[in-house]
């Protein structure tokens, strides 16, 4: 039956009160505080609400549907959420905060590091201070970033974006899709890799081995040259070839040079192929 208090009132003992209770004024709680559906339990001045939800830890707080709290001033809310780590919040579906202050959100989302954060579907911030969004993205690394759609970075301080994109060495920079980047290097486009050290592939199947080198255009042909530079014009992995390498004190050009202009070589000039000009050739 319904209850009614006026005024303040301040109980150190336990009430339990079933029905619905009107209170006009203040209402000070010294203890735990459980409200909502049969099930739920609060511990050790923790707020537990809704139903078959649990607050075990100090001066946390769960609600929803059995939401449960085990970390100091932890808070989960939503469905069948958990924020076990102190100060970490977990909220939305099946989401755990499992690290201290990280802040898991969406369905099937974990922040298992120490200030991490994971947010939307089956996403996973598996090291302290990491980030992943999107759909099934995995960082890894201490201070990775992983967004998009599948994405992994499995080391420190690296970023993958796009679609199902991989980050494996530490700073590593993965963008696109089906890219593929090692230790400080940055690969974009689609199917592109850059594991040589502080590498940059780009365009479509494009491969970066060398250490600095840069690679575009498609499917070049590979090298370990380091601060080689190529333009690739192949048309499949099976099939690669360069339209140009440069390395060293040395360019290489495969096919036709069409040339509206001079040209002055102060060293030898080796050609494979027709020379266009409308200009001066000394």
């Amino acid at each position: 039956f319904p209850v009614t208090i006026g005024g303040g009132i301040s109980r150190n003992s336990e009430v339990q009160i079933t029905g619905s209770a009107n209170i006009s004024g203040s209402t000070n709680v010294v203890g735990t505080l459980v409200q909502g559906l049969a099930g739920s339990q609060a511990y050790n001045f923790g707020h537990a609400e809704g139903y078959f939800t649990i607050a075990s830890a100090s001066y946390s707080h769960a609600e929803g549907y059995q939401a449960v709290t085990s970390g100091s001033y932890s808070h989960a809310e939503g469905r069948a959420t958990i924020a076990s780590g102190s100060y970490s919040h977990a909220e939305g579906f099946i989401s755990e905060a499992r690290g201290a202050y990280s802040h898991a959100e969406g369905s099937s989302t974990s922040a298992v590091g120490v200030g991490s954060h994971a947010e939307g579907l089956q996403t996973n911030a598996g090291n302290d201070y990491a980030h992943s969004e999107g759909e099934g993205s995995q960082a890894l690394g201490i201070g990775s970033h992983a967004e998009g759609y599948f994405t992994v970075v499995n080391s420190d301080y690296g970023h993958a974006e796009g679609s199902q994109t991989l980050v494996n060495g530490n700073g590593g920079h993965a963008e696109g899709v089906n890219t593929t980047a090692s230790n400080y290097s940055h690969a974009e486009g689609k199917n592109t890799t850059s594991s040589g050290l502080y590498s940059h592939a780009e365009g479509l199947g494009t491969v970066a081995l060398g250490a600095y080198q840069h690679t575009q255009g498609q499917y070049n042909l590979s090298s370990s040259v380091q601060s080689a530079f190529m333009i690739g014009n192949g048309t499949s992995h099976t099939n690669r070839s360069n339209l140009l390498f440069a390395a060293n004190n040395t360019v290489q050009i495969s096919g036709s040079l069409l040339v509206s202009g001079a040209i002055t070589a102060t060293g030898s000039l080796d050609i494979a192929g027709p020379i266009n000009t409308t200009g001066l050739l000394s």
